[in-house]
């Protein structure tokens, strides 16, 4: 019984990080667009506004999204996409919080991105590892 429940709550977990990364990239793209999405903006600022980097970030963040949802249901046997999201997700956070925004705008804000960045590379871990 106890292996049942804790199955379930990484299923659980797996579904919010999809939802996440999913409607995160969606949010990037309508962004790319429109100029106004928080979310990449720390990307911008790296490689630059008019280059299509963030546009290719943001459909990655949504593929992903869609392959953790989906694995949910369909139990794919490989891992090696998880391996691989959870290597892009490193890569992100180290770009956004260690490169250009160190401390900034205040060190409390970094320490909050930062510490959310690690919950969903911790939930990134336990989907890989069930």
């Amino acid at each position: 019984m106890k292996k049942s429940h804790n199955i379930s709550n990484i299923l659980l977990i797996q579904i919010v990080t999809g939802i996440y990364f999913a409607i995160s990239g969606l949010l990037g793209v309508m962004g790319f667009y429109s100029g106004s999405n928080q979310f990449f903006d720390d990307i911008y600022k790296l490689i630059g506004r008019n280059n299509y980097m963030p546009l290719i970030i943001s459909i990655v963040f949504m593929l992903a999204g869609l392959v953790l949802i989906s694995d949910v249901f369909l139990n794919m046997k490989n891992r090696i996409v998880y391996y691989v999201i959870l290597i892009l997700w490193i890569t992100f956070v180290i770009m956004s919080s260690f490169t250009d925004n160190f401390l900034k705008p205040d060190t409390l804000l970094w320490a909050k991105e930062l510490a959310l960045n690690s919950i969903i590379l911790t939930s990134l871990w336990a989907s890989s590892q069930r």
